[in-house]
């Protein structure tokens, strides 16, 4: 496909598309236009935008993060993209979109509660892969001898509760990632014993 082909098609779609590449972004598109084939089943407006947005997706994004919505915290690029892992949501925006137990999403919710009481402000949203991790072990913690201890809410609530008492030496931003942490969460187990 060459370039008089791609400017040929009359896809509002894809004039829009145009106008967000750069000068020099439009440059490598019609040098990969050159060797884009069809297949016969995909049509020319989809070929062009793929590969648009290819070439959207491979710039170094600085500014508001096209993944995270976050201005100025990222600096991407095709490598570093995993780094970022946004979007970011709430808890309640997770369990609307996902099924969550009642135990678990009870001691989540006493622990964004706990964190609000005792830093102010809300816990930060995280995405959806992070919640996962957060709801599948949330409830388990490892002993001395490296076996799985399934917790009950209330020892749960109780880890929490001790965890927010503690002055951490090398500092804490007291994310539910990090109380999380099976090293954190084993030794507040051990505290209560």
């Amino acid at each position: 496909m060459d370039k008089r082909k791609i400017l040929g098609l009359h896809d509002t779609s894809i004039k829009r598309w145009l106008e967000t590449l750069s000068d020099s972004e439009r440059e490598i598109l019609w040098k990969r236009a050159e060797s884009m084939d069809l297949d016969g089943v995909t049509e020319r407006e989809t070929v062009v935008i793929e590969a648009i947005q290819r070439i959207i997706s491979e710039r170094i994004i600085k500014g508001k993060c096209d993944l995270c919505e976050r201005v100025d915290g990222c600096l991407l690029t095709t490598g570093q993209r995993g780094l970022c892992g946004g979007p970011f949501i709430s808890f309640n925006e997770y369990r609307q979109r996902y099924p969550v137990d009642e135990d678990k999403a009870g001691g989540i919710t006493y622990f964004l509660t706990a964190y609000r009481k005792h830093r102010g402000s809300d816990h930060p949203n995280l995405n959806p892969e992070q919640w996962k991790s957060v709801v599948d072990t949330l409830l388990d913690v490892t002993d001395s001898q490296k076996k799985n201890k399934s917790l009950t809410l209330d020892e749960l609530k109780e880890l929490i509760d001790r965890y927010f008492e503690i002055v951490f030496r090398d500092g804490s931003n007291y994310s539910i990632l990090h109380f999380n942490n099976p090293g954190v969460k084993m030794r507040r187990y051990y505290e209560q014993r």
